[in-house]
């Protein structure tokens, strides 16, 4: 996975709300300049792990899908006699 990188909205956004999050549960102000060090530092650690899971549930998914169209095929298959 390479690095995700963030635009500057998006930065400014979840910077936002890691501000407004820790005032509201920690009662600790954080400038913009530690809200962004904050989100950098989740990002680069969390962000793979949820990148991972992802990928994992997306494979299962289509392990499902797969298993449904080989039952679909199956119920359509013509009786043979070299079968």
């Amino acid at each position: 996975m390479d690095k995700l990188n963030l635009s500057r909205p998006q930065t400014e956004q979840l910077a936002q709300a890691i501000q407004h999050y820790c005032q509201q549960e920690f009662e600790v102000d954080l400038g913009q300049f530690e809200a962004e060090f904050l989100l950098q530092f989740v990002v680069d650690k969390v962000a793979p792990e949820i990148y991972n899971q992802a990928l994992l549930d997306a494979q299962a998914l289509l392990e499902n899908r797969v298993n449904d169209w080989r039952d679909d095929l199956y119920q359509i298959e013509k009786p043979s006699l070299l079968r």
